[in-house]
């Protein structure tokens, strides 16, 4: 069973990237505000890589 992670993003990167490495998702998920970061923004910060083209 896969299992999925969702997560409210702020403006910090750290809790972000702390709850991936301790639940170790197969897929994640991203709510956040288009005027506070993009979501490329934040998949670089985290060191993720989407599982599809387009993401911004």
């Amino acid at each position: 069973m896969s299992t999925v992670l969702v997560l409210t993003v702020g403006g910090s990167s750290a809790p972000i990237l702390s709850a991936i490495r301790d639940h170790q998702p197969d897929f994640v998920a991203f709510i956040y505000a288009a005027a506070e970061r993009s979501l490329a923004g934040i998949v670089r910060d985290v060191g993720l890589t989407p599982p599809f083209a387009g993401a911004t």
